[in-house]
């Protein structure tokens, strides 16, 4: 995307996990670089606000802060 990043990506099973500035959050193969998918998970994103916190790997889940959220991903 064209939105910067500033948080740190993180790494668990294999995948590389990152969000930007607009709170997309991208995943890609750790092996090749390879891009998985692209998923919005701030879509009421306001023009000035910007995502920056770091997405956390916890006992088999993702934790991913945003701005109106706190997303638990998992099984």
């Amino acid at each position: 995307g064209r939105a910067k990043y500033e948080a740190s990506p993180t790494v668990a099973d294999g995948k590389v996990f990152i969000v930007n500035f607009d709170g997309h959050v991208s995943l890609f193969r750790a092996a090749d670089g390879s891009l998985i998918n692209t998923i919005d998970m701030e879509p009421e994103l306001e023009t000035d606000e910007v995502v920056r916190s770091s997405i956390v790997a916890l006992d088999g889940e993702l934790l991913i802060r945003t701005n109106t959220r706190l997303w638990a991903i998992g099984e």
